[in-house]
């Protein structure tokens, strides 16, 4: 677990990006990254890289987070 939190706070835009994913329902990577203030392009190579680390999943163009992305979301904030 303390391998996929540095992994998400060791680059800015990942971790934001973890953040404004909603736990509850999925959504588009515009609105990922419109929600992060981080271009679209960069939040879609970010969000791939979330989900090859199962902390996000995809269906149909749309994410939302797993389980673990959920845990990791909630100590990450829990630090600050």
């Amino acid at each position: 677990m303390d391998k996929l939190i540095g992994f998400v706070t060791g680059n800015p835009k990942r971790e934001k990006i973890l953040c404004a994913l909603d736990s509850k329902q999925s959504v588009s990577s515009s609105r990922v990254a419109k929600t992060a203030h981080i271009i679209e392009i960069s939040t879609e190579k970010i969000l791939l890289e979330l989900v090859e680390n199962g902390l996000a999943k995809s269906v149909e163009d749309a994410y939302s987070l797993t389980e673990t992305g959920r845990e990791i979301k909630g100590r990450i904030e829990g630090f600050r």
